[in-house]
């Protein structure tokens, strides 16, 4: 009888040791329980490798917060020179929408104003500007005006605020004829139709000479080209008249006797602030 008890009560042991490791670690067993990931607590213990991929994470964090602090400190510095190089300018108030039609010949069409939005935004820095084109092939200022006058709705849709008509001084008349008259005309006509038909200023652009053409004229000859004979008439129509000119050819006889893109953008965008938008 006394061995039966002590039997009993081993086996009672045995059971209630068993069902308190199932009760407090359902999940674990012992082995995991005291693997050396683990501490006595069952909190997780951190590898080498582990650390390696925490310090490897803070470092590109560094990294990048450095990078981010340098983007910035980059972008201060620009708008520094920016004003600093644009200090004293005219600034306008105008505020909305600032859109420029560029209509002419193959000078306007061969055209690229990339830069003349960002020239002109000191000028108009509450403004939201809009550089719309139409050049094409005119084979002269007369055709011109007819295309003028075909794109009117066209324009009218954009609200211009501004219409700059090139010289069309590439666009010769083959008649030699009474050519200049023509020319002086159809600059009247353009100027005139714009003021009556549309509600955009209206600036003269007398084009600049090719690189090319100004270095072989300096090279060649003093003798006045037809081009600079249509140039220079665009210039005593505009004195005449009283309109806003944006006179490039005589630049483009200065230094070098050539421009680069980004200085025709440059000047131009001068011509244009000294303009009134309201």
């Amino acid at each position: 009888m006394k061995k039966v008890k002590t039997f009993l009560f081993l086996l009672i042991f045995l059971l209630t040791t068993l069902l308190s490791y199932k009760y407090f670690f359902p999940k674990n067993n012992l082995a995991t329980f005291l693997s050396p990931k683990n501490n006595v607590l069952g909190e997780s213990q951190t590898t080498n490798q582990e650390k390696n991929n925490l310090s490897n994470k803070v470092e590109n964090s560094n990294n990048e917060a450095q990078s981010f602090s340098d983007l910035i400190d980059e972008e201060i510095e620009n708008k520094k020179l920016l004003e600093k190089e644009y200090q004293g300018l005219k600034q306008s108030s105008f505020e909305g929408d600032l859109n420029i039609v560029l209509f002419g010949d193959s000078q306007i069409k061969n055209t690229n104003a990339s830069n003349l939005k960002t020239e002109l935004k000191p000028y108009f820095p509450l403004a939201n500007i809009f550089i719309h084109f139409y050049g094409s092939n005119d084979p002269n200022i007369e055709s011109g005006f007819k295309r003028l006058e075909n794109s009117l709705n066209s324009i009218n849709k954009l609200e211009p605020s501004l219409i700059i008509i090139n010289s069309y001084a590439s666009s010769p008349f083959l008649e030699k004829e009474d050519q200049l008259f023509r020319h002086w005309a159809g600059l009247a006509k353009m100027i005139d139709f714009i003021d009556h038909k549309t509600k955009a200023q209206v600036l003269i652009m007398a084009d600049p000479l090719l690189v090319q053409e100004s270095n072989q004229k300096a090279e060649e000859s003093t003798e006045i080209t037809l081009e600079e004979k249509y140039l220079q008439n665009t210039i005593q129509f505009s004195k005449a008249h009283q309109i806003p000119l944006a006179n490039l050819y005589e630049l483009s006889l200065k230094e070098n006797l050539a421009l680069n893109s980004a200085l025709i953008e440059k000047i131009l965008a001068e011509a244009i602030s000294q303009l009134d938008f309201k």
